[in-house]
């Protein structure tokens, strides 16, 4: 098959396609025939360039932390998938063999792309269990994005910062993935008043017509003082941030009149 590798870290020359064996499905796993994959400007790229180097990436990679496509192997043992099923996969795994549904499993983890071959390929082995259904009516690239970014702002709009129906959420970075899944999680599910925030006018706009209440072009208004113009003075509930830039940042303030800038290192969500 053909593959995206990397023997060494650096810039995009590093990037090989190249003639790679096909990938056998172990027990308990699944192949699939790649359609769609995503390109993470952290898990991705980044990492391409040796800037993540915590996260024990194993050279030589095929990166591609995602991916979504046609189940066309099945191994030993996996009996929860057909060949043909549409499916996506990504996000943490077992790394070595595990039962198909992941029971019981003790051994390592890391993600496709990182820890294992990833998605950037004709082909991919994954276990079963890392595998979800794609419905008939969603191509296969929007399924990629969906299955990169869909569990991580689910986690942190309602795992971590519990926002609440009738609550006001400040949705940082309106126009890009995370962001835009953030503004339907918190419109559509949770019914929360969304106030999207970008950096221009065109992604504003886009976080509006995804369902945000309010907008606001961060570069061409205070953040803070629109934010508390919307708000009738109250502020926001949550601060759902996927920029973590504190230049742009609202600023936090309490009733002794100290002030503080949230400025996380990676996506957050926290009450505010």
């Amino acid at each position: 098959m053909k593959a995206i590798v990397i023997h060494e870290f650096g810039p995009p020359e590093v990037l090989r396609y190249e003639d790679v064996p096909d990938p056998q499905p172990r027990a308990g796993e699944i192949r699939i025939r790649v359609h769609a994959a995503t390109v993470n400007r952290v898990l991705d790229v980044s990492l391409r360039a040796g800037k993540e180097m915590f996260r024990g990436p194993k050279l030589p990679l095929i990166p591609g932390v995602d991916c979504a496509g046609v189940v066309d192997a099945i191994g030993p043992g996996a009996t929860r998938w057909k060949i043909g099923a549409r499916v996506a996969a990504a996000g943490v795994m077992p790394l070595d063999v595990c039962a198909e549904d992941g029971a019981d499993y003790g051994g390592p983890e890391g993600m496709m792309g990182i820890k294992r071959p990833g998605g950037f390929a004709e082909l991919v082995c994954v276990p079963a269990c890392a595998a979800f259904d794609v419905p008939a009516g969603l191509d296969f690239h929007a399924a990629a994005v969906i299955m990169r970014h869909a569990p991580m702002a689910w986690n942190l709009m309602v795992n971590e910062a519990k926002l609440k129906p009738g609550e006001r959420v400040l949705v940082m970075g309106a126009g890009g993935n995370l962001g835009s899944v953030g503004i339907q999680i918190a419109k559509n599910v949770i019914r929360a008043t969304v106030i999207a925030t970008a950096g221009s006018d065109d992604r504003v706009r886009l976080g509006c017509e995804l369902g945000a209440d309010h907008g606001v072009n961060y570069n061409t208004a205070d953040l803070t003082a629109e934010v508390l113009k919307l708000t009738g003075g109250k502020g926001v509930n949550v601060l759902y941030d996927n920029i973590a830039n504190s230049k742009v940042l609202p600023r936090r303030s309490s009733r002794s009149g100290s002030t503080a800038v949230m400025s996380p290192p990676a996506p957050t969500a926290a009450r505010w």
